[in-house]
């Protein structure tokens, strides 16, 4: 709906509507140059498996060897093994966790810039007021959007 004084911009264009996969599509193009990063998080997320069953043989391994043989160098070998494991499950949920992240950042600031681009193409009657386009598309820091996010819930009454 437009406000008083606007130009309404007809919406006429329900083609992709009807088809998602095009949307699909378009939408793995932009994250297809990232794809060694989003490899990378695929890759973190498999380490961070093999270390969840690696860690079931681990204590099998120490309980058999402790308990069952009793073998004095189990109890000096277990423990550098689990910090080994554990900086390794470390290393595996940082990367499963960092790079789809990035990966998503970069989608987001190349769809912003497009809709930038696209924005400035438009005729000067139907832009939006210079206040409004940056309010709405200029890249905020995700800290900022949390605090902004924090204070509206914080403003809101209970209930």
């Amino acid at each position: 709906m437009a406000r008083p004084g606007e130009i309404p911009i007809p919406v006429t264009n329900f083609a992709l509507a009807d088809k998602p996969m095009l949307v699909w599509k378009r939408l793995l193009g932009y994250a297809r140059p990232h794809w060694a990063m989003f490899a990378l998080g695929v890759f973190g997320m498999a380490l961070f498996a093999s270390v969840d069953t690696a860690m079931a043989w681990w204590v099998k391994k120490f309980l058999d060897g402790a308990f069952v043989e009793q073998d004095p160098t189990t109890l000096l070998i277990v423990p550098g093994g689990l910090i080994v494991l554990f900086a390794v499950r470390g290393i595996g949920d940082y990367l499963s966790s960092y790079a789809p992240g990035y990966v998503g950042r970069k989608v987001i600031q190349k769809l912003r810039g497009d809709l930038f681009r696209h924005y400035l193409d438009l005729p000067t009657a139907l832009r939006p007021c210079s206040h409004e386009l940056r309010a709405r598309h200029c890249p905020q820091s995700p800290r900022r959007r949390i605090v902004q996010r924090g204070a509206a819930a914080a403003a809101r009454p209970p209930g």
